[in-house]
Parts: C-alpha cells; structure tokens; sequence
C-alpha cells in the first residue's frame, strides 16, 4: 500500500516534469540547460537568426510597398540613380588605373566609353562612333 503511493507519487512527479519541457526548447533555455554551444552549433545558430531577420526584413519590405506604392516607386528609383552614380565611379576608377598604370592616353576616350556615357546621361541618343578628345578639339578648332 505504502508502495503503491510512492510509485504513484513518483508517475505525477515524472509526468508533471514531461508537461514542463518542452519538445522546442528556444535557443536561450538551450544555452542554459547544455551550456555554451560547439562552434557548428553556433555557426548554424548564426546562419538561422540571420535567415530569420532577412524574412522579417523581406516580409516588412513587402507589406510597407503593399501599403505605400508611391514610395516604394520612389525608392526604387533613388536606388538605380545611387547604382548608376556607382557604376559611373567604378568605370572613373578603372579609367584613371589605367591612365597611371600606362595602358591607356590620358586623352583617349574609347567609342565603348563615348556610347555608354551618351546612353547613361542621355539615355534616348545612342550612336555608334568612334571619338577621342583630340578628334573633338581638333574639330571644335577647325569650324
């Protein structure tokens, strides 16, 4: 009889600590209960808390051009402008590379680079030539 009631008492126990845990331990009570985690741990920890704030991120991004379309319009242009700026300096960049490592005159300004700077600042004239800067100032002299 004295028995029984201790195994009974023992079954609730033991099921009331089931209740407890839970099957998900969140990542905070895992760190308690096993202590620090190994490094592959953490590194897949990392990469799930980044994966989780990227879909946070995508998903307020999505709602806030759902809710506000005129300035997602707007943000999206100010972002091509800020793309196109980059791109202009990248190209400036390797250009003045070239000039100082010598590959390239100074003066000299390929028909690629002639066509690309036409169509980025006037983007409805595009025209096949080839220009230096000398052909130019030699025809702004002459007329």
């Amino acid at each position: 009889m004295v028995r029984q009631r201790a195994i009974e008492r023992l079954r609730q126990q033991r099921a009331e600590q089931r209740a407890q845990q839970t099957l998900f331990p969140s990542t905070s009570e895992r760190k308690v209960t096993q202590g620090p985690l190994l490094p592959h741990e953490q590194r897949r920890e990392d990469a799930h808390q980044r994966e989780q704030a990227k879909r946070r991120q995508e998903s307020e991004k999505w709602a806030r051009k759902r809710q506000y379309p005129e300035e997602a319009r707007e943000e999206l242009k100010r972002q091509k402008e800020q793309e196109k700026e980059k791109e202009m300096r990248d190209r400036d960049k390797k250009r003045k590379r070239d000039i100082a490592r010598g590959w390239r005159e100074f003066d000299a300004i390929t028909a690629r680079e002639a066509r690309y700077i036409r169509h980025v600042r006037e983007p409805h004239f595009v025209e096949n030539v080839d220009i230096t800067m000398q052909h130019i100032i030699f025809r702004i002299g002459s007329s």
